[in-house]
């Protein structure tokens, strides 16, 4: 059902339910964000939105999903739910990946909050298939010490300055990952990220990611997509 120019909603099967999302696709764009929606306050979603309008204005499609609130809603305050957001978020990437539209496209994640969990939990499953990742004031530390290990692919970790346990739990979580990652501390922001102009700020950090590494992604016969080669890295 179109929506406006380059706009469409979509339905994503995953599993036994089918997730409403909406999918921004501008001409020639360079890679595709999956964006989560798994906020669990109001303020998540303009969150998530904005980031959202802010790729694809940029020339990268995204499609932004709640994958928590559906038919059948699942929680995730504790580790053992990451697993089902994050095979909700696989579901999502393997659609895209089989879309007419979508399936030349890099792939990236996106998650905030807990829902970044979920984003390194599919990660971590999807070796070879996605090709960045990143978490913007998330709760990486529910992902797991193993998820985070098998991370192949880019990721990185935006995080307040002002929130001194979420930017501890950041940067424990950051050690652990095995390959090419850059933690960036937002000066003066808190834990949320919502301070004015901080957003925005966020926003683009995130596309300035995704636009490099979709940009100097390899071919992987296992998917027909690119993804990125990911040498060791630091901050």
């Amino acid at each position: 059902m179109g929506m406006t120019s380059g706009q469409q909603q979509v339905m994503i099967p995953a599993g036994a339910v089918s997730l409403p999302g909406t999918l921004r696709l501008p001409p020639f764009a360079g890679g595709l964000v999956i964006l989560a929606d798994g906020g669990d306050g109001k303020w998540r979603r303009p969150c998530v939105n904005l980031a959202a309008e802010f790729l694809s204005g940029h020339g990268i499609a995204a499609l932004i999903f709640d994958f928590v609130r559906s038919e059948n809603p699942i929680r995730y305050e504790t580790l053992r739910d990451v697993r089902p957001l994050g095979e909700r978020l696989m579901a999502a990437a393997h659609w895209a990946r089989h879309a007419p539209r979508l399936r030349a496209l890099h792939i990236g994640l996106f998650g905030d909050g807990a829902g970044a969990a979920a984003v390194l939990y599919a990660a971590a499953q999807l070796d070879g298939l996605i090709a960045a990742i990143v978490s913007r004031a998330g709760r990486v530390d529910l992902a797991g010490g193993r998820a985070l290990r098998r991370i192949a692919c880019p990721a990185l970790f935006i995080v307040g300055a002002r929130d001194e346990l979420l930017l501890e739990l950041n940067r424990a979580a950051f050690e652990l990952l095995p390959g090419d990652k850059a933690l960036h501390v937002v000066a003066h922001a808190g834990g949320l990220l919502e301070e004015v102009g901080t957003l925005l700020a966020a926003a683009q950090i995130a596309h300035g990611w995704f636009a490099r590494h979709f940009s100097t992604a390899g071919y992987d016969q296992r998917y027909g997509n690119s993804v990125e080669a990911a040498p060791p890295g630091g901050r």
